[in-house]
């Protein structure tokens, strides 16, 4: 997977690297 893959809608997961899914804010990283 590449870092930043967008999954499902709402809330916004992006995947950093190994197992570590974040939660953010697209409007955070316009």
């Amino acid at each position: 997977m590449e870092a930043g893959l967008t999954l499902q809608n709402n809330p916004t997961l992006i995947y950093r690297g190994d197992e570590d899914w974040m939660l953010v804010d697209l409007t955070a990283i316009e």
